[in-house]
């Protein structure tokens, strides 16, 4: 049988190919600007017919309809990122017990499928159309796809054309496909957001600290875009990235994008999944310049290391005085996971010449709450432990805690907090410590 008839031996509805998922299954989908939002709705409609199912991804775009109370007992939804559309309707989910956070990092996802610590049942995917060989690509959603497919016995495919056919490591044959259902769906789109004077500052600082031909990693979001603004008048930098943005690609448009130094793939940017707007989506599509590969290896820290004068740039939530960063919760409610922060902040401190740089606003609840801490709120898990932390930054200034004492990380700290916080900060640090940080 040539590869046309058994893709169109596999065609079924979307509700046909759910009602394959048997009771108690572990189901992994695509994350992000890459998931099957066609398949994921057609569950959610029938999810009565699902006994005890749990649905696994790194985030979602749009939000779940999974967390509703009426999924209890038949839908239970886990994720080790969660997204900002997800947060509030994702923490009455954990409350209720219809969702969960399984606490890992990015580089070891897949890993734990092949393992068996997280087992796969179904892998329920998000591909391009076919090319004339039959090989669909993974899209905007690489990371762990090819390993849950490899580890279900029931690989259901949602086949877009719309989904970008992206080029790397990134195709499945549709002889390894069990059903597939064909959809016409536009993909999720993240718009740039504003950027503020804080984050404008923080951009800058950032950007004074990447040099021509570094490589750079960095997220979506207010910072980052200020990070990739201030970085125009750079020359040939290049990106090693667990995700490429809008952001990425205006650089690469205006001529700062090149990849000419790197010295892991030159002259191409790397990631394992992208969001963004719909132009992003355009110009990546079977776009060379841009490759992406499993996660297991992007986010790989000793991979990540082989590109010199790697740049890591993350956001985190707070920080104590003693350099311990949050990033997923604040004090017991959770906001997001580990993700592949600690995978880059590791590689970029092995990279020669590398820079790991941890970034956020000074203040949060409208500048009534300091980010920077004596001690984190109670509940916080510590996401990159003091040990591992190089630089923070915030819109006041640049901390850098390599190699620094307790003490000296505390004054740092103080010196880049909101300058409203700075004097109750000294006091508290006094009042333990029965010294003055800032003597």
């Amino acid at each position: 049988m040539n590869w046309q008839d058994d893709y169109a031996s596999k065609l079924k509805t979307a509700e046909e190919a759910i009602a394959l998922i048997p009771p108690h299954a572990r189901v992994a989908m695509p994350d992000g600007a890459g998931e099957p939002r066609v398949l994921i709705e057609a569950v959610c409609r029938n999810y009565r017919q699902f006994e005890d199912v749990r649905f696994f991804q790194a985030s979602s775009t749009n939000g779940l309809d999974m967390f509703q109370p009426e999924m209890a007992g038949h839908i239970r939804y886990e994720t080790f990122i969660g997204s900002p559309g997800m947060k509030s309707a994702f923490w009455e989910g954990l409350l209720n017990g219809r969702a969960d956070v399984v606490p890992t990092y990015f580089s070891t996802v897949e890993r734990d499928i092949r393992g068996g610590h997280y087992p796969i049942d179904v892998a329920m995917l998000s591909l391009s159309r076919p090319d004339k060989h039959g090989w669909c690509s993974f899209g905007l959603s690489v990371d762990y796809q090819r390993t849950a497919a490899n580890a279900a016995t029931l690989v259901i495919a949602q086949v877009n054309d719309k989904m970008p056919r992206t080029l790397g490591e990134c195709f499945i044959h549709v002889s390894e496909l069990d059903a597939i259902v064909e959809v016409s769906d536009p993909i999720a789109v993240s718009p740039m957001p504003p950027i503020g004077p804080a984050e404008e500052a923080i951009g800058e600082y950032i950007a004074s600290m990447v040099n021509d031909g570094d490589t750079i990693q960095a997220g979506i979001g207010k910072i980052p875009n200020a990070v990739m603004k201030a970085l125009m008048g750079k020359k040939d930098l290049g990106v090693h990235s667990e995700l490429f943005t809008t952001s990425m690609m205006d650089l690469a448009e205006a001529g700062v994008l090149t990849g000419r130094r790197k010295t892991l793939h030159p002259n191409v940017s790397v990631a394992t999944f992208a969001q963004g707007t719909s132009e992003l989506y355009d110009w990546i599509d079977d776009n060379p310049s841009v490759q992406f590969f499993p996660v297991e290896y992007v986010n790989n820290p000793y991979v990540i290391a082989k590109n010199d004068n790697l740049v890591s740039v993350n956001s985190c939530v707070e920080v104590d005085l003693f350099g311990q960063v949050a990033a997923e919760t604040i004090g017991f409610k959770q906001l997001s996971g580990a993700g592949g922060q600690v995978d880059f902040v590791r590689g970029a401190t092995m990279s020669r010449g590398g820079r790991s740089i941890l970034a956020m606003t000074s203040t949060a609840g409208g500048g009534k709450i300091s980010r920077v801490k004596l001690f984190l709120d109670a509940g916080t898990p510590v996401t990159t432990p003091r040990d591992e932390v190089q630089y923070i930054v915030t819109e006041y200034g640049i901390a850098d805690l390599r190699g620094k004492s307790n003490f000296d990380r505390a004054r740092a700290l103080i010196k880049i907090a909101h300058p409203d916080f700075r004097d109750q900060l000294r006091e508290e640090y006094q009042r333990v410590y029965r010294i003055d940080p800032l003597a």
